[in-house]
């Protein structure tokens, strides 16, 4: 568990240690999210007033959560894959077990966002979506964005089928996302957000990747292919990673 600290908010990266089952969340569409355990903790330390989930699809889906929201629809009760805010002491999270959350903190607007970007939902444009609706929500610029990439699978890891290549030919280098070794073929998802992001207009020195480790090899993490590879992928838990402004 790492927590990043700023002025203005803070970014929880959680770890194996959040102790999150899917088997056992989906069920938690009440609004009781931060009086249950093991959220209790987490909402303490944040200071949190709320905390928000979607029920995550791999689609470029995403909502405002604002006070409305927040009385009307309990966590996890709508479906999608991004979320934006600027509501203080809000939290708004993402769970992954190797697709790569994003978020986003705009220093002007003091606003947040965070995606849920596996290969699917990146593919398909959620943290390009999620961008766009800062800008047409809060009238957020992309130069003014700062977005930092959580532990997700990586290329060192992320082995892909030799056809894998037809995903990705709508974006102008998408040669460089897929590395061969050997006989086998690798996939680096954070770079293809990075590209996303870039064209955007999103600054490279903003995007920040020091959080960004690897859920496949390093087993701090839950690990979707791993637990797959062992034979309990049934049974793999995720990780929380929360933005909350202060």
């Amino acid at each position: 568990m790492i927590i990043h600290s700023a002025p203005d908010y803070h970014i929880y990266f959680g770890d194996a240690k959040d102790r999150m089952f899917p088997d056992q969340y989906k069920n938690w569409n009440d609004f009781s999210l931060i009086s249950r355990e093991p959220i209790i903790p987490l909402a303490e330390r944040l200071s949190l007033h709320a905390l928000f989930f979607l029920k995550q699809t791999h689609s470029s889906q995403g909502y405002v959560v604002n006070q409305t929201m927040l009385k009307k629809s309990p966590p996890f009760s709508k479906e999608g894959d991004f979320l934006i805010t600027q509501e203080s002491r809000v939290g708004i999270g993402v769970m992954s077990a190797d697709c790569l959350p994003v978020i986003a903190y705009d220093k002007k607007r003091h606003v947040v966002g965070i995606a849920h970007a596996g290969w699917r939902g990146a593919v398909v444009g959620v943290v390009p979506e999620m961008v766009n609706q800062l800008k047409q929500v809060y009238a957020c610029d992309p130069k003014d964005i700062s977005v930092f990439f959580g532990p997700s699978a990586k290329r060192c890891c992320y082995k892909v089928g030799s056809n894998f290549s037809e995903q990705l030919e709508a974006y102008p280098l998408h040669d460089q996302l897929l590395q061969k070794q050997g006989d086998s073929l690798f996939f680096d998802l954070p770079l293809l957000v990075e590209q996303q992001l870039t064209l955007l207009g999103v600054a490279s020195q903003s995007i920040r990747k020091e959080y960004n480790t690897c859920t496949i090899c390093d087993t701090r993490f839950h690990s979707h292919r791993r637990g797959s590879s062992l034979g309990s992928g049934n049974r793999v838990g995720r990780q929380m990673t929360v933005v909350v402004l202060k």
